[in-house]
């Protein structure tokens, strides 16, 4: 019996670090748990204690399933401005025209909207967020932790972060694309680069609409002036009209 509760606290331990790296599996992590129950021995002389044995099992299991809840990272929130937090995904958040918005998330991450942009917030994780970046330009910080997943869209481009600081902006006016890498690196995707890796003091960018090729229309040459009128002959002179006859009565 203490063999199998030592067994079955070793499995405890080493799923806790599986469901802290990757969340999804936790509903697997429980299931295989309670399919692990202790079973109990049938002695006929031990009848006393068997159903305290059952139980000391069932309790052994439900403390494993409780402690892997409690250590399972919560679902990340976040505050617009410095005010509640909240949890709502896909709402419009626009920094007003000549001051910059701060949204704060509770990974001590932050996204810094500047002057006009507009974006929202697309995903909220226990290990992470997405941003998606509508217009305007944004300066992120990640904080790096084991597991983080995090990810800015801006247009039809995918920033990929796990622990960085850099700058992005979209301008769907004219299609361009930009970022900067301030400190550690990023994973890039989009039309025009592929797939990339940006590294700190580097940066991108791309203009999806390529500027019209100025076209001048050929010059046309200067028409011919106009033949001048012909010059009269002095000698030709016409003869004088002919008077009308006067009819005699």
């Amino acid at each position: 019996m203490n063999d199998r509760l030592k067994k079955l606290g070793a499995e405890v331990a080493r799923t806790q670090d599986e469901l802290l790296a990757d969340p999804k599996r936790r509903d697997a992590v429980r299931r295989r748990l309670a399919n692990e129950a202790v079973p109990v021995p049938r002695h006929p002389s031990s009848r006393t204690w068997v159903p305290w044995a059952g139980s000391a099992g069932a309790v052994a299991i439900a403390a494993a399933v409780f402690l892997l809840w409690t250590r399972s990272p919560s679902t990340i929130t976040y505050n617009v401005g410095g005010g509640r937090a909240s949890s709502v995904i896909d709402q419009p958040i626009t920094a007003a025209e000549g001051r910059a918005l701060s949204v704060a998330f509770s990974d001590d991450s932050w996204v810094q909207l500047s002057p006009g942009a507009r974006a929202r917030v697309g995903e909220l994780t226990g290990v992470g967020a997405s941003v998606n970046l509508e217009e305007g330009e944004a300066t992120v910080y990640v904080r790096a932790r084991k597991g983080t997943t995090w990810s800015v869209r801006a247009g039809p481009f995918l920033v990929e972060v796990t622990g960085t600081t850099f700058r992005v902006s979209w301008r769907p006016s004219d299609e361009s694309f930009a970022l900067s890498v301030f400190e550690g690196e990023v994973q890039v995707s989009g039309p025009g680069i592929g797939t990339r890796s940006v590294r700190g003091g580097d940066q991108v960018d791309v203009s999806l609409r390529s500027e019209p090729t100025p076209t001048v229309a050929p010059s046309m040459p200067d028409p011919a002036p106009p033949a001048p009128p012909p010059t009269p002959d002095p000698k030709a002179v016409p003869p004088p009209p002919i008077p009308p006859r006067a009819d005699r009565t």
